[in-house]
């Protein structure tokens, strides 16, 4: 685990493979591996998010070379949601960020953990911040669905639990 900005971030790429006695196995008989070369891929994405996610933290930037021109910040996915729903472009996304960090006071974020769905990862991450208006304390988990194609983050959809994210990729909740 790396500390950054009193936000922790952390990365879990473990899976579990039982065999028989006296088998053996390769990375690629993981039945969510039917490629060594898909998994490499995949690997790297979730590197390429937690360097981005780094950056994010420290300076409030993304990360150019791993961004996708056409990149959407996408909020339509994240239940109850009632404001504008898809922010475009890296400037959509600041646009959004800023508008939601001037919301709060003593603001954390801390991704709890990476989790790699092939061209997708999702990111279970948890917030905390003390209301501007109000003063009230608040904490949350919820995830997020990353899409990358060619190598670079072209879709981020919010989703209201960590649960509905998972599912939303195809994994298990």
């Amino acid at each position: 685990m790396a500390e950054s900005n009193s936000s922790v971030l952390g990365i879990n790429a473990n899976f579990t493979l039982a065999l028989e006695p006296g088998s053996s196995a390769t990375v690629s008989d993981h039945p969510h591996r039917a490629r060594d070369t898909a998994w490499a891929m995949s690997e790297e994405n979730v590197e390429r998010l937690r360097r981005g996610y780094e950056l994010w933290l420290t300076t409030g930037d993304f990360l150019p070379e791993v961004t996708h021109p056409d990149f959407v910040w996408d909020m339509s996915t994240f239940r109850g949601w009632p404001e504008r729903q898809t922010y475009p472009g890296t400037e959509g996304a600041r646009e959004f960020l800023a508008d939601w960090n001037a919301a709060w006071e003593d603001w954390e974020l801390e991704v709890e953990d990476y989790v790699d769905a092939g061209e997708r990862v999702v990111t279970i991450v948890r917030q905390r911040g003390r209301s501007k208006t109000s003063g009230v304390p608040v904490e949350m988990r919820f995830g997020q669905v990353w899409t990358f194609q060619d190598g670079k983050q072209i879709r981020m959809q919010m989703y209201a639990s960590p649960e509905e994210a998972l599912e939303a990729a195809g994994l298990d909740g």
